[in-house]
C-alpha cells in the first residue's frame, strides 16, 4: 500500500493520542462519603461501574479511530498492484502514438480527426510528470526514438501530417514496446490517438500483438478514442482497368467500386482526363476535363459497382481520375487517379497445321475478331501461317507467338524462338495430335520452353476432366476473379492430352485439370515467358477433338486466350496503376538511350495547407533493362516523367492510389481489443477527466479514500450515538458512601 499524500497519514497517526489525553485528564473523579445504610446496593454499583468503564473505553476507541481515519483519507492511499511506488508526479516514459492514415482527415464539429488528436496529445504533454522520457510516434514508417526534450516532443505533435503510407498500430505498438524496454523508468505508459477503426487494428495480426504484449509487462496502455461513433460519408474504394494497355480507338473500361456509410444519399461520380502527355502542341488537353458523368445510387450503409467507358483515344499516355461530386467529411477518397497507355495493335504470329487458316481460326477470332478488325479497335493483329511457311517468318517483328498442335521442328527453329523469348517475347505451345515422336521433343533446345518431359497421351472419353482453376492470382486468371465460382468449366471437357511429367524446376501450373495433371503450365525464360497447353484447340469439325475449349459459348476461352496474348506480349508488365507502398516500374524503349529522367510528383493532395513544395526528382535509368525503378510511393496522384536531353522528348507517367481498406470507417469491436489487452492494464477514454482519472490510478494504484469516508461516517455517527447513550442522566446509586457529581 502506498500513499498519494503520505504527510497526512503521519498527522493522523499522531491524533490518536489526544482522545486518549483527554480521557485521562477528564475522568470522572467520585467524592467519598461515609454511608452505611444502603451497603446492599453497592453491589449493584460495582457492576455499573465496570460497565461504564466499558462504554469509556468504546468511545475512546471510536474517537480515537476517527481521528485516525481522517488521517488516512487526507493521506489519500492506495493499492498498488504494479511495479515501482506510487506517486502522481514520479517521472514516466510515454510513447504517444498518432494514427495518421489518410482516414484521419475525417471531419467532423469543423476539425479533422488529426487535429483533435493534436490537440488532446498536446494537452497529455502538459500533464506528464517532469524529467520523464518522451516519444512521439506515428503510423507512417519511421524509426523510434525517444524526444530530446518536451519541447521537442511538441514541435512533432504540431508538425504531424497525414501520410499515405502508413502502418497498422499494432505494428507501431510493437516499435513503442521496444523503445520503452531500453528506458529504466519506474512507470512505462503508451499513449494511441486513433479513430478506432477496423484498418487501424486488423485483426490478423492481433494474435501476434497479443504475445508481444504478454511478454512485455510493467506497461499501461491508454487509447484515446477520436473517432464517430456513426460515421456518414461515401468513397471510391477502388477502379479496376479491364485493361491498362489499350490500341488505337479502343474505349478505356474501368470497374468502380464505391462504399456508403451512413444513411442512403444520391452522388454523381465524374471522369476527367488529361493527355496525351507531352503532346499540348497538338492541342491535346493539358488540364483534366470532364469525359464522363454517372450517377451513383448508395442505400443505407450499401456499396456500389458501376463499368464506366472513356473512349476516343489515341496513341500516348492518358491521366485523370474519377471524382464523387459534392461535399463529404472525408474528401480524400472521393477521388480515384488512374493512368492509361494507348499504343499500337499487339503483332501476334499464329502457326497451325495446313490448312492454317480454318485450324487457327478459334484462336484468332477470340483474339481479333472480324467486326473489330474492321472497325480498325483489335488490340492484335494477327498473322497466321502453316508450319512450312514459319520458317520463313521474321520472328523478330512479333510480340507473342502461338504454336497450334506443333509438329517436331528443327532445332535451328527451336534455337531461334528461344533466343527471341529470352529477350521479352513469350510463346504458347498448344500440344496436339501432330506431336509426333516423344523423344524429339524430350532433349535438345525445344526442352527450354518446354514445361517439362513428355510421358504420355491420356485419354477419358467420357468427358469427365475439364479445367479447374484452383487460385485465381495469375494475369492469366485475374478477369475471372469477380465470378469464379460461376465459369461452367466443366461443360468444356478436355478428352485428349499430354502427360508433363516431370516438370520444369521453374515451371508454375497455373490451370490443372479435374483429376490434378497440369494444363496450363508456365516458365521463365530470363525476360521472356513459354506456356504450354497439354491439350489442342485447333482441331477441325470433322476431326476427333481433343477438347471442347471452343465449342458453344466458349466465353471462359475468350478472356483466357485474351489474357495469355497480353500476358506473353508483355503487356502484364506494362504497368501503370499502382498501391501506395508498391514499387514501381517503368520500362522505357531502348532506342531512347536514356540515362535518366525527371520524375514529377502530384501536390500533396493530403496536405493542402502544406508549404513545402513537391519539387521534381532526377531517376536514373537501368542500362541494361531500360527501366526506372521505384523502391516504394508514399504520395497519391498522378506522377509524371520527362526526359529532355540529346533531342528526345520522351513523357510518360504512372497513377498511385490508397488501398480500399485504408479509408474503411467501420468501427473495430470493443470485445476484440478487450481481449487482445486481457493480459495487460489497459484503457479507452473519449475525453481529457476520464484519461486523467484512469493515468492517476495507474500511476498510484487503486485509491481507497472513497470508501474510508464511508467508514469515518458510519463511525462518526455510531459514536454519536452510543455517546448520546451513554451521557444521559441516571439517578445516582446508593452507596454508604455517597458520589459526587463528575467534576
Amino acid at each position: 500500500m502506498g500513499f498519494v499524500t503520505p504527510l497526512f497519514f503521519w498527522v493522523g497517526l499522531g491524533l490518536i493520542g489526544i482522545p486518549v489525553i483527554l480521557h485521562l485528564i477528564f475522568r470522572q473523579r467520585g467524592k467519598t462519603v461515609v454511608f452505611p445504610a444502603l451497603r446492599l446496593l453497592q453491589q449493584r454499583y460495582e457492576v455499573r461501574k465496570r460497565r461504564l468503564r466499558l462504554q469509556h473505553l468504546l468511545l475512546l476507541l471510536l474517537r480515537a479511530l476517527v481521528l485516525f481515519l481522517l488521517g488516512m483519507a487526507l493521506a489519500r492511499p492506495t493499492i498498488n498492484f504494479g511495479e515501482g511506488l506510487p506517486s502522481e508526479e514520479a517521472p514516466v516514459a510515454a510513447v504517444l502514438i498518432f494514427d495518421t492514415s489518410p482516414r484521419m482527415a475525417y471531419r467532423f464539429q469543423n476539425q479533422t480527426r488529426l487535429q483533435a488528436a493534436q490537440s488532446l496529445g498536446l494537452w497529455l504533454l502538459r500533464e506528464l510528470p517532469r524529467d520523464s522520457d518522451i516519444a512521439v510516434l506515428e503510423t507512417r514508417p519511421m524509426p523510434p526514438r525517444f524526444a530530446v526534450d518536451r519541447g521537442a516532443a511538441k514541435t512533432q505533435i504540431e508538425r504531424l501530417q497525414f501520410s499515405a503510407l502508413t502502418e497498422s498500430i499494432p505494428k507501431a505498438l510493437e516499435k513503442a514496446i521496444s523503445l520503452l524496454e531500453t528506458s529504466d523508468k519506474p512507470h512505462r505508459e503508451v499513449y494511441f490517438f486513433t479513430d478506432l477503426t477496423t484498418s487501424a487494428w486488423p485483426e490478423e495480426s492481433l494474435g501476434a500483438l497479443r504475445e508481444r504484449l504478454k511478454a512485455a509487462r510493467g506497461i499501461s496502455y491508454y487509447i484515446f478514442d477520436v473517432g464517430i461513433q456513426n460515421p456518414a460519408d461515401s468513397g471510391i474504394v477502388h477502379a479496376q482497368l479491364a485493361s491498362e494497355v489499350m490500341v488505337d480507338a479502343m474505349p478505356a473500361s474501368f470497374e468502380i467500386q464505391c462504399r456508403r456509410w451512413g444513411p442512403a444519399e444520391t452522388r454523381a461520380l465524374v471522369g476527367y482526363l488529361s493527355g496525351p502527355l507531352g503532346k499540348a502542341e497538338s492541342n491535346a488537353q493539358t488540364e483534366p476535363v470532364k469525359r464522363v458523368q454517372e450517377t451513383v445510387e448508395f442505400a443505407q450503409n450499401g456499396t456500389a459497382t458501376l463499368n464506366v467507358r472513356i473512349g476516343g483515344l489515341t496513341q500516348g499516355v492518358y491521366q485523370g481520375y474519377f471524382q464523387l461530386e459534392g461535399d463529404s467529411p472525408l474528401g480524400v477518397n472521393d477521388r480515384w487517379y488512374f493512368t492509361i497507355q494507348v499504343r499500337p495493335a499487339f503483332r501476334v504470329l499464329i502457326a497451325a497445321p495446313q490448312p492454317a487458316g480454318q485450324h487457327a481460326v478459334y484462336l484468332s477470332q477470340a483474339l481479333a475478331p472480324e467486326t473489330l478488325r474492321r472497325a480498325g479497335i483489335s488490340r492484335y493483329q494477327c498473322d497466321v501461317v502453316s508450319y512450312e511457311e514459319l520458317q520463313k517468318q521474321d520472328l523478330a517483328t512479333y510480340a507473342a507467338y502461338f504454336l497450334l498442335d506443333p509438329p517436331p521442328l528443327p532445332d535451328s527453329f527451336w534455337m531461334k524462338l528461344r533466343d527471341l523469348v529470352r529477350t521479352g517475347k513469350g510463346v504458347a505451345l498448344f500440344l496436339g495430335r501432330s506431336l509426333g515422336s516423344i523423344e524429339k521433343w524430350n532433349a535438345g533446345p525445344v526442352q527450354d520452353l518446354l514445361a517439362g518431359q513428355i510421358l504420355v497421351q491420356a485419354r477419358d472419353p467420357s468427358g469427365e476432366f475439364h479445367l479447374r482453376p484452383s487460385l485465381y492470382d495469375h494475369y492469366l486468371l485475374m478477369p475471372f476473379r469477380s465470378v469464379a465460382g460461376s465459369v461452367p468449366w466443366d461443360m468444356f471437357p478436355v478428352y485428349r492430352y499430354w502427360v508433363l511429367d516431370p516438370l520444369a524446376s521453374d515451371a508454375y501450373v497455373i490451370v490443372p485439370l479435374s483429376n490434378g495433371h497440369p494444363a496450363i503450365v508456365e516458365r521463365s525464360v530470363q525476360k521472356g515467358r513459354a506456356i504450354t497447353v497439354a491439350t489442342a484447340i485447333s482441331d477441325l469439325p470433322e476431326e476427333s477433338p481433343w477438347s471442347m475449349l471452343t465449342m458453344g459459348q466458349a466465353w471462359p476461352f475468350v478472356i483466357l486466350a485474351n489474357q495469355m496474348a497480353l500476358y506473353l506480349a508483355g503487356a502484364g508488365d506494362l504497368r501503370s496503376n499502382y498501391l501506395v507502398g508498391e514499387p514501381v516500374r517503368l520500362e522505357l524503349d531502348p532506342e531512347l538511350r536514356l540515362t535518366s529522367v525527371l520524375l514529377e510528383p502530384p501536390p500533396d493532395v493530403l496536405n493542402s495547407d502544406t508549404k513545402e513544395a513537391t519539387l521534381p526528382v532526377r531517376v536514373n535509368v537501368d542500362p541494361e533493362s531500360h527501366e526506372i525503378l521505384i523502391s516504394a510511393t508514399d504520395q497519391i496522384g498522378n506522377f509524371r516523367v520527362v526526359a529532355r536531353e540529346a533531342g528526345v522528348d520522351f513523357h510518360s507517367g504512372f497513377s498511385v492510389n490508397c488501398p480500399g481498406h485504408i479509408m474503411n470507417l467501420d468501427r473495430v469491436s470493443a470485445g476484440l481489443l478487450e481481449q487482445t489487452f486481457a493480459d495487460v492494464p489497459m484503457q479507452i477514454a473519449r475525453d481529457k477527466e476520464h484519461l486523467l482519472r484512469q493515468v492517476t490510478a495507474g500511476r498510484t494504484g487503486l485509491e481507497i479514500t472513497p470508501y474510508l469516508l464511508g467508514l469515518l461516517a458510519l463511525i462518526m455517527a455510531l459514536e454519536q450515538v452510543l455517546a448520546n447513550r451513554f451521557y444521559r442522566s441516571s439517578p445516582a446509586a446508593p452507596s454508604t458512601q455517597s458520589k459526587t457529581a463528575p467534576a
